[in-house]
């Protein structure tokens, strides 16, 4: 059985909905690292300042782009709660169907789901 053929098998907005919601999972999920990564490299600006004594105006802007990096934490963790939930019930149309594990599409969606769930755990 070909590629295309079991692809019919399966509505085809179904699988285009799978996809975009998997394309949502991965770039919060991406977005939720860098978020993480640049308020940790930002604390050590802000230490590091504080420690050679950096003007007070120079740490209290940096400790302001500190505030915001970590502001954006709770927000993009709770909308890349919501995505997974909406892929998951995207993922369950398809779970009665043998083929479904057969197709690209779902498997990346599976996977994106176990990748985010480190974060949102």
């Amino acid at each position: 059985m070909s590629v295309e053929s079991e692809k019919c098998s399966f509505d085809p907005k179904d699988v285009k909905e799978l996809k975009i919601k998997t394309g949502v999972v991965k770039r919060l999920n991406k977005d939720f690292t860098s978020y993480e990564k640049e308020a940790d490299t930002q604390a050590n600006r802000v230490k590091k300042m504080k420690d050679d004594g950096a003007d007070s105006y120079d740490i209290k802007k940096q400790e302001e782009v500190l505030s915001e990096c970590k502001y954006m934490l709770p927000d993009t963790k709770n909308r890349l709660k919501k995505a997974v939930a909406d892929l998951q019930c995207v993922i369950d149309r398809f779970k009665n169907k043998d083929e479904a594990e057969q197709l690209e599409e779902y498997k990346n969606a599976v996977d994106a789901i176990g990748k985010a769930g480190d974060v949102i755990s």
